[in-house]
């Protein structure tokens, strides 16, 4: 099944849930990473094939290390300040968790990221590492993954009639 929409909802939850500009899903490969329904990816992209080149991303250094960073404001960090693709966008603000496979093993990240320099609290933190969970649940079992889609149709066609009624 298409896991476009199952990406755009995670990434919607992330952003409310911290009240940041962005949230982002990557998946890190031998040459890029993928940020499928990224709301950062370039225009000209289709929102599933969306990637960067490994050495521009943080995710990247996050993935290495399989473990949560944060960072607080991306000017005052010499490894990150001069990344394009962040300064291009004007980010300030990263924090993201690993994403891991069923052998543990990093293969990407869920992360906010902010235009304004940010703290993160660990009760912050705890909650981004349960929706990676979540996240990484959904996405390795045929199962819940047919649920959330069901789930996010359903929503959808809510939304749909509240639309209708208010108008």
């Amino acid at each position: 099944p298409e896991l476009l929409p199952i990406y755009s909802k995670y990434i919607e939850e992330a952003r409310q849930a911290f009240d940041v500009k962005y949230a982002q899903i990557s998946l890190v490969d031998a040459g890029q990473v993928h940020t499928p329904a990224s709301p950062l990816a370039e225009a000209v992209e289709s929102p599933i094939h969306a990637a960067q080149r490994r050495e521009e991303s943080i995710c990247t250094h996050l993935v290495y290390q399989n473990e949560a960073l944060v960072i607080e404001d991306i000017q005052r960090d010499p490894r990150f300040r001069q990344y394009p693709h962040l300064a291009r966008q004007k980010i300030r603000f990263y924090a993201g968790v690993p994403i891991q496979s069923k052998q543990g093993l990093a293969i990407g990240s869920l992360c906010i990221l902010d235009k304004q320099v940010r703290q993160m609290s660990e009760e912050d933190l705890d909650l981004l590492k349960a929706l990676a969970l979540d996240l990484q649940e959904t996405l390795s079992s045929e199962r819940l993954r047919k649920q959330k889609l069901e789930e996010i149709q359903r929503l959808g066609q809510a939304d749909l009639s509240q639309a209708v009624v208010t108008d």
